[in-house]
C-alpha cells in the first residue's frame, strides 16, 4: 500500500492517505524509505532482466534507435543520524543536477517507441538501448538506423552494440548547429550565404 501511494503522491501525503483509507499510522520518513527501497529493488530487477543478447532469429527488417543525455534537476536531503531527534530535512535540502541518459527503439512505422533510461554510465545507457532494441524486435539481420547529436560516447555505444548492418547519423538540428559554428571559420565574411541551400 505504501509503495502504491508513494508512486502516485508526494511522500508527505502518504501518512494521511494511509490513515484515511486503512487506519494505519506511518511516519513520513518510513513511507519514503519503504517506497525508495522498493523502487530500487524494481530498478535492480529490471536491470537483471535486461536481455542483452541479440536473438539468433532474423528479427525485424529495420529499427530506428536514438540515445542522448539530459540534465535533470535533483533535490537531496540529509537524513537524521538520530531517530529520537529527527532533523527538519527541508533545512538540509540541496539542489543539483544529474545526467539521465534516455533512449528509444522503434520500428519505422511504429509511433510508440520502447524507451530506455538510466542515471548510470554511458555503458549502462548502451546496454539499456540494446535491451530496448531487443524488445522492439532486433535480430541478426536487422538494419539499425541510429540518430543522435554526434557525441563520441553515443557513436561508440552504437558501434559496440549494433555495428553492422546499420548506420549512425547526426540529426538535422545538430548538424545545422555544427555547420553554423563552422561557418565563422570556413566563410567568415559570408556566414549566412555559406549555410544557405
Amino acid at each position: 500500500m505504501i509503495t502504491d501511494f508513494g508512486s502516485d503522491i508526494p511522500f508527505g501525503r502518504i501518512p494521511q492517505k494511509l490513515q484515511e483509507h486503512h487506519g494505519i499510522s506511518v511516519p513520513v520518513s518510513s513511507a519514503q524509505a519503504i517506497t525508495q527501497y522498493h523502487a530500487q529493488q524494481a530498478s535492480t530487477a529490471e536491470q537483471n532482466r535486461l536481455n542483452l543478447e541479440i536473438p539468433s532469429e532474423d528479427g525485424v527488417a529495420c529499427l530506428i534507435v536514438e540515445i542522448d543525455g539530459s540534465m535533470i534537476p535533483t533535490v537531496t536531503t540529509d537524513s537524521s543520524p538520530d531517530e529520537a531527534h529527527p532533523t527538519d530535512r527541508r533545512k538540509t535540502r540541496k539542489l543539483g543536477w544529474q545526467e539521465a541518459r534516455l533512449g528509444f527503439s522503434r520500428l519505422p512505422e511504429e509511433p510508440r517507441p520502447i524507451f530506455a533510461a538510466t542515471f548510470g554510465t554511458t555503458d549502462d545507457a548502451g546496454a539499456q538501448l540494446l535491451g530496448s532494441a531487443v524488445r522492439a524486435g532486433l535480430g541478426e539481420k536487422t538494419y539499425v538506423h541510429g540518430v543522435g547529436d554526434g557525441a563520441r560516447w553515443i557513436a561508440s555505444q552504437m558501434e559496440q552494440h549494433f555495428g553492422r548492418p546499420g548506420r549512425y547519423l547526426i540529426d538535422f538540428y545538430h548538424l545545422c548547429e555544427y555547420l553554423a559554428a563552422a561557418s565563422s571559420v570556413c566563410a567568415p565574411d559570408h556566414t549566412a550565404a555559406w549555410l544557405s541551400p
